[in-house]
């Protein structure tokens, strides 16, 4: 057998084969024959060892993606290549066969075609354990690298200068899985689309370590929804919690209501939400997203943030001007409500709607936190009584501080206001 071809056929590659082995209408060799062990390699040399081309029809002409992909192949090649060495230096064919598969696709793949014929030789010689022809096409293979080597390093040095950063290119991105797959896949296909400053971490608990330290701002998350230990529902409030200023972008195998359900959560919360993406992620509809990120969309500094006094905290309690907003929770398999979280709110009579992380310091700070916790807590009682008379059985929670568990009398309140 000289060759072969896959199902379904491809035209491209129907055609690189009959060029191959046909003869060409004037009559000559559609190839240059190829030249005796050391004299001059594989092939003439007026002809490129390595086409880019091929790549780039590959994955279009962004220089950043092709330029990621022929750094992958650099770091890969030389490591198979001696692999390949050593395994005909052992007389062991059928390893060699095995290496030599391995680098015959991806050279193609990069444009290095010569290069994947010669390994497409050797892994047929190998496989007849044939060690005549595996000392002859190792010998060109040997020249033929050399040369692709050289080649390749040339065109790195030319596409690692460009004119200049396409800023939207310079993006910190960070990827929140537990899945080491997905991870992969994902940053592969960011740096297809040329976004190559990615941070790939296993956990929404190890991903808010990260990036409470500070050391780089990113500017956008991608966070799956079904993880483990805390999930991205909680990683959610948890970014929102920790004053996150960059977009969101949510991730999950499950169906789009369960995503824009979470999509419409993190809004709830503050979060500016860029989009979300089912699994497995489409590398155009990645594209689109990342295409609404702009310069303008950019966040801004925090304004400065009004300090209250906790005598004005104290009167706004006893006012009554603390409010109760119901969070729903909601089964992620399959929607149902599950109950809700009572949130506390201030609604201040001068500056609006005012968020716990603006007062809830200064209550545990100046002792108001008992008497906050019981306003919220009777608040939450009365909305769960009106809820079960209208026919609707429906858990309630609230959230307690430390602070609260230290006072002795707080769990016989609890009891008789439950009574």
């Amino acid at each position: 057998m000289d060759d072969y071809l896959t199902k379904p056929v491809a035209l491209a590659k129907l055609r690189a084969v009959l060029e191959h082995w046909l003869p060409q209408r004037d009559g000559g060799s559609a190839r240059p024959a190829a030249a005796p062990p050391g004299k001059g390699g594989a092939l003439p040399v007026t002809q490129p060892a390595l086409d880019v081309a091929v790549l780039e029809r590959l994955v279009g002409e962004d220089m950043g993606a092709v330029r990621a992909l022929l750094a992958k192949y650099a770091r890969t090649a030389s490591a198979i290549a001696a692999e390949l060495n050593e395994a005909a230096g052992a007389g062991d064919f059928a390893r060699l066969a095995a290496t030599a598969h391995r680098l015959k696709s991806s050279s193609r793949s990069v444009g290095a075609l010569a290069l994947g014929d010669h390994c497409a030789e050797l892994e047929l010689a190998g496989k007849a354990g044939d060690a005549q022809a595996v000392e002859r096409h190792l010998a060109q293979f040997r020249i033929l690298f050399e040369r692709v080597d050289a080649e390749l390093a040339a065109a790195l040095a030319t596409a690692a200068a460009p004119a200049a950063e396409d800023p939207e290119h310079a993006l910190q991105i960070l990827l929140v899985d537990d899945e080491a797959f997905a991870l992969e896949l994902l940053t592969r296909q960011l740096a297809a689309l040329g976004f190559n400053r990615v941070t790939a971490i296993g956990g929404a608990a190890q991903a808010l370590a990260r990036l409470a330290d500070r050391s780089v701002r990113f500017d956008i998350v991608f966070s799956d929804l079904q993880m483990p230990g805390m999930d991205g529902v909680e990683f959610v409030r948890a970014l929102a919690q920790a004053g996150f200023t960059g977009e969101l972008v949510l991730v999950s195998g499950e169906n789009e209501r369960i995503l824009q359900t979470a999509n419409q959560l993190a809004r709830a919360h503050g979060l500016r939400v860029l989009g979300s993406l089912t699994k497995p992620v489409a590398p155009e509809r990645l594209r689109r997203l990342l295409a609404r990120h702009t310069e303008a969309s950019a966040p801004q500094p925090r304004s400065e943030r009004k300090v209250y006094a906790p005598e004005e905290l104290r009167r706004a309690i006893a006012g009554g001007e603390l409010l109760c907003h119901c969070q729903p929770k909601v089964s992620l398999a399959t929607g149902a409500l599950t109950g809700v979280e009572i949130l506390v709110r201030w609604q201040h009579p001068d500056d609006g709607l005012v968020f716990p992380d603006r007062f809830i310091g200064v209550a545990e700070e100046h002792g108001l936190i008992d008497e906050l916790t019981r306003a919220v807590l009777l608040a939450a009682l009365r909305q769960a009584r009106i809820w079960r008379d209208a026919g609707l059985d429906c858990p309630v929670a609230i959230n307690l501080s430390m602070d609260n568990l230290g006072y002795p009398e707080f769990a016989d309140f609890v009891v008789d206001a439950l009574a």
